[in-house]
């Protein structure tokens, strides 16, 4: 067997359809892979944009917890007042609707 070291028309036609094929492959992932670049920021600015929400919803969320103590106080106060506790004060005589 013996190493043929001659160069003919077959040979410089596949080494440049290699590297035809090899630019080409290198521009179209040059460009999917710009694309997933633009869609990985989409989704950081979509994710940016829930952390917000969910900080948000933890505000909205202690704020009802306050007012909802608050309401609870004021019902108690209320029920109190309904029932002669508070401002007016009961009196020995008790309490008989009139203003003295």
């Amino acid at each position: 067997m013996t190493l043929d070291l001659t160069v003919n028309l077959g040979n410089i036609l596949v080494a440049l359809f290699a590297i035809i094929s090899f630019a080409i492959a290198f521009t179209k992932i040059g460009g999917r892979i710009d694309l997933l670049t633009q869609r990985v920021a989409s989704m950081e600015e979509t994710v940016k944009g829930h952390r917000d929400i969910n900080t948000r919803v933890a505000v909205i969320e202690t704020r009802q917890a306050s007012n909802t103590e608050l309401i609870a106080t004021l019902q108690k106060d209320v029920h109190d007042l309904r029932h002669g506790r508070g401002f007016v004060q009961n009196r020995p005589g008790g309490i008989d609707g009139e203003y003295p």
